[in-house]
């Protein structure tokens, strides 16, 4: 699960995946948008419906990798980790990070 410190919106990652970057580096605490997924994940039915009864509660929405993999404005620039450069997708906007 990831947060946005932005907005009140969330996004959840397939459990065991591994994001790497174009240029090599990798880990497995970043997340990357192909490790986006909707709900609810095979085997992990009853967490997930947990997940989203808390976050409703906050009105938190879960968004999925349809929307956050449209891609954002051009031309925008984003201090970010995440993604690989330009054109830049939405996840990259709502999720950035530079650590």
């Amino acid at each position: 699960m990831v947060l946005c410190r932005l907005a009140p919106i969330a996004c959840v990652l397939s459990p065991g995946e591994r994001s790497t970057h174009p240029d090599g580096r990798g880990t497995h605490s970043m997340p990357w948008l192909d490790a986006v997924t909707e709900l609810p994940i095979p085997a992990w039915e009853r967490g997930c419906e947990q997940i989203s009864h808390v976050l409703d509660r906050h009105h938190i929405a879960i968004v999925g990798p349809h929307l956050l993999s449209r891609q954002a404005l051009p031309h925008l620039t984003i201090d970010t980790n995440l993604g690989d450069g330009q054109p830049h997708s939405i996840f990259d906007v709502w999720f950035h990070w530079r650590d």
